[in-house]
């Protein structure tokens, strides 16, 4: 077993430090949310009931939610790509939080999200997942990639309290490039897909190494580590 653990994070490291692979290109992410459930048995109001079984109803659509991430060595950009909205627009949990994510801008070690509602910058950084190197592989996009397991932590505002979620990616060695979906980032190779929590599961529907894209580089705002902007959320919502 120790032997074959050995063998497995050998070619782990010699596949990060070679340099031979591809390192440009652009991914196309959409996502699955067969977990999304919700339990209405508890509430007596029959209106609020039915509103809340359609309004999860729809958000199990989420054939119209996508997102690109342009990467090159050094750097990526993670953006929702807007999409043209039906004239009898349903209420669609996924496709709000979609377009709240935000413009990603990452870098080997952080990454950089544009909040929708202040003019700054949120800094991220993959130290704080906590990352756990699975043996377990499978293929995506005919790329073999590796299972890694994090800890994700958010902050709550309305119950202004911390909750820890598990996150699970799977990377593929050969595109030698720390980045992924949604400012997810820190592993020995490009996240082709991912799984944050319970709800919301990333994956690349397609995958374009064969052309050099231009990535944005960040606007000149202000950038604030994620556990200050925590801070100045809670403060602002306790009216301190």
């Amino acid at each position: 077993m120790k032997k074959k653990a050995f063998i497995f994070f050998t070619f782990i490291l010699f596949t990060f430090l070679c340099q031979g692979q591809q390192l440009n290109g652009k991914i196309t992410y959409k996502i699955n949310n067969s977990n999304l459930s919700i339990n209405t048995d508890t509430i007596k109001n029959h209106t609020v009931k039915k509103l809340l079984n359609k309004i999860f109803t729809n958000s199990k659509d989420t054939e119209g939610i996508t997102f690109e991430l342009v990467f090159n060595k050094e750097k990526s950009f993670f953006k929702y790509i807007e999409q043209l909205e039906a004239s009898d627009l349903k209420i669609n949990l996924h496709h709000i939080l979609a377009k709240t994510n935000g413009k990603i801008f990452s870098t080997h070690k952080f990454s950089l999200n544009k909040s929708s509602r202040y003019d700054l910058l949120i800094k991220d950084s993959y130290s704080d997942y906590k990352w756990k190197l699975i043996n377990e592989s499978k293929k995506i996009g005919g790329i073999i990639c590796y299972k890694a397991t994090g800890i994700k932590t958010t902050f709550k505002t309305k119950k202004n309290i911390y909750r820890k979620s598990k996150i699970t990616a799977w990377y593929a060695p050969e595109i030698n490039v720390p980045f992924g979906p949604s400012g997810f980032g820190g592993l020995p190779g490009l996240i082709l897909e991912l799984t944050d929590g319970k709800l919301t599961n990333f994956y690349a529907s397609k995958i374009n190494l064969k052309k050099k894209k231009k990535v944005k580089s960040p606007p000149k705002i202000k950038v604030i580590e994620r556990e200050k902007f925590n801070e100045l959320k809670r403060k602002q919502y306790l009216g301190e």
